[in-house]
């Protein structure tokens, strides 16, 4: 059995945005709707949804600006869909955290199962697939389903390697996370070019930060670099926090 762990923060925006001028009751038909093909298309038989929590976000205190230039106003019927979600979808609430967090916490790394969509048939060695449309959820490794494409991608621990350092190089504007100004994802491809282990990474990025920020000490550099790691980087554990190892010595 393979379960689709769903992003529901974006669900609620695009399903509320695309209901604005119905009922509320026809934006949770809607709704219902959406979780139900979602599910079917990616192949799965069961589906958990997961919402951010709205009231405390350990990133907010680590860095006040994080996401502080949205200003895009809640669709109409915002409230009523996540409340839809929690009473009668039992979607699991993050505390203190993100839906992002949850969705690579249970993102399951064991199993054998064949993943069938269409008439396309993946030998799969997971038992969840996540479903969503954010790129940042591509650093977690496994199975993805981008419900706008219509397509399943899976993510090898490499792959979720390079896609967060390549991340903790460019920033990401959407929330408002700085990176080195000037280097967008193909520099940062071509400075992350035959790195594999996270030594390889750590050196390539203390390198480039301690370029960019040529007057502030390595531990500055250092500090900042945690800080934008922390931010980006999706929990793959309850309660993990990551921080960059410089110690050279283990590569």
């Amino acid at each position: 059995m393979t379960r689709a762990l769903i992003d529901g923060d974006i669900l609620v925006y695009s399903v509320g945005f695309s209901t604005e001028d119905e009922s509320e009751e026809a934006a949770i038909l809607k709704m219902d709707s959406r979780i139900d093909e979602i599910t079917f298309n990616c192949g799965a038989s069961d589906y958990v949804v997961y919402l951010s929590d709205n009231l405390r976000n350990f990133r907010k205190g680590l860095f006040p600006a994080y996401k502080a230039h949205r200003h895009q106003p809640k669709p109409k019927h915002y409230k009523a869909l996540r409340e839809y979600l929690i009473n009668v979808e039992g979607a699991e609430v993050a505390d203190n955290q993100e839906a992002d967090d949850l969705l690579g916490i249970n993102q399951d790394k064991v199993g054998a199962l064949d993943l069938r969509i269409d008439d396309r048939v993946a030998d799969v060695s997971y038992d969840t697939i996540i479903c969503s449309i954010d790129k940042d959820l591509l650093m977690v490794e496994g199975w993805h389903y981008n419900w706008n494409r219509d397509t399943v991608v899976e993510i090898t621990k490499a792959d979720g390697l390079k896609n967060f350092y390549r991340q903790l190089l460019t920033g990401d504007a959407t929330d408002n996370i700085p990176g080195i100004y000037g280097v967008g994802p193909v520099k940062a491809n071509a400075l992350l070019e035959g790195c594999e282990t996270e030594v390889q990474y750590n050196k390539v990025v203390l390198a480039a930060y301690k370029e960019y920020f040529d007057r502030c000490s390595e531990e500055d550099v250092i500090a900042h670099i945690n800080i934008i790691g922390k931010l980006l980087y999706i929990r793959r554990q309850p309660e993990e926090v990551w921080t960059f190892d410089v110690d050279t010595r283990k590569d």
